[in-house]
């Protein structure tokens, strides 16, 4: 790929370097003639910094709505609504006459009352479960079978709420129904995804012209993937590598996103120079036709991050850092701190 095919995204990232820089001065100055401000000290720059890069934004009032997090009310679907004993007499019949060996029965599973729906009916089987624990094994085997069988003969968008209620990898821990995430999805600090980020900023403007290409497209699908962390909502790392140049849209001067959930996609503004940046990347020529943003595979882009995390000299105790850690919103702790589960076992 050609460097000079990159020329507009590299104008936007030496913008972006220069407006911090100018951001920086400004703060220095306040702080010299300021000694005892303590909103323009060295450790809030730090934090301010670190969010600069992160949102690809300095401007003030844009970086405070890029830092909010965001809920959605979701409706329910057709299905959710549908009385739930429906649902319980399909699956009956399904292990009774679909040649389903298991060593519990229908009994094994309380069955919904007329009225109820499915909603309802799956939040009610969550609260026993939580209150009592999930019982015999064959009662915890009859929900376990029931919740599979609904994933399998409904279409995700009718039952995606329940990833809110019972998640398909789920634990019972101290009487709450807990998602089992990979250890690499435990969010690192704003400084150190900062740092990954402004080392890769620097590879793409001065490193090796062969491997900018790649970088360029790690740090679009990064960015991409921490304004996917400002949503509450199930998502897959497969969906946001996948997002189209329409999912761009501006209007009013403010550009937004179509992040992709299980819930539908929804609408998040991104600052103006990371959109602007999104869209020179996917301007870029692609060898074949495409309508996403990014044109390299997971595979590879997965291996350009890793080797801006060598660089980056991320220390190592932090465990495995990957494009999943940057869908979860970074933490304002310590920033050497990160969950025990998310570290490599010796």
């Amino acid at each position: 790929m050609p460097s000079n095919l990159l020329s507009n995204a590299k104008e936007i990232l030496t913008d972006l370097q220069n407006d911090i820089d100018g951001l920086q001065k400004i703060w220095a100055e306040i702080r010299e003639n300021n000694p005892n401000f303590e909103e323009v000290s060295e450790e809030n720059w730090e934090v301010r910094n670190a969010q600069c890069w992160l949102h690809g934004a300095t401007n003030v009032n844009e970086r405070n709505e890029l830092e909010k997090w965001l809920n959605f009310e979701l409706p329910l679907s057709a299905t959710a609504k549908t009385k739930a004993k429906i649902f319980y007499h399909q699956w009956t019949e399904h292990i009774l006459e679909e040649g389903v060996y298991a060593d519990f029965y229908e009994e094994d599973l309380i069955s919904p009352d007329d009225q109820e729906n499915l909603y309802d009916y799956i939040c009610k089987l969550a609260d026993q479960v939580e209150q009592n624990g999930w019982g015999k094994k064959k009662n915890k085997q009859a929900i376990k079978s029931f919740l599979s069988y609904l994933r399998k003969e409904i279409p995700l968008r009718e039952i995606a709420f329940l990833e809110h209620i019972f998640p398909e990898k789920m634990d019972l821990h101290n009487n709450s129904i807990i998602r089992l995430v990979k250890p690499q999805v435990f969010p690192i600090s704003e400084i150190v995804a900062a740092q990954i980020i402004k080392t890769l900023i620097e590879d793409i403007l001065h490193g090796r012209k062969n491997a900018q290409f790649k970088k360029a497209e790690a740090l679009a699908l990064c960015w991409l993937c921490l304004t996917s962390s400002r949503i509450r909502l199930p998502k897959t790392l497969e969906s946001i590598h996948s997002i189209k140049i329409s999912a761009l849209t501006t209007k009013e001067e403010v550009t937004t996103a179509k992040i992709p959930t299980i819930f539908n996609a929804k609408k998040l503004q991104i600052s103006q120079k990371v959109a602007n940046y999104l869209k020179a990347i996917a301007n870029i020529p692609s060898t074949t036709p495409r309508n996403t943003i990014l044109q390299s595979s997971l595979h590879d882009l997965r291996r350009s991050l890793t080797l801006i995390i060598k660089k980056a000299d991320i220390p190592s105790d932090l465990g495995s850092i990957t494009f999943l850690t940057f869908m979860s919103y970074p933490h304002h702790a310590d920033k050497l701190f990160r969950s025990e589960k998310a570290k490599i076992p010796s």
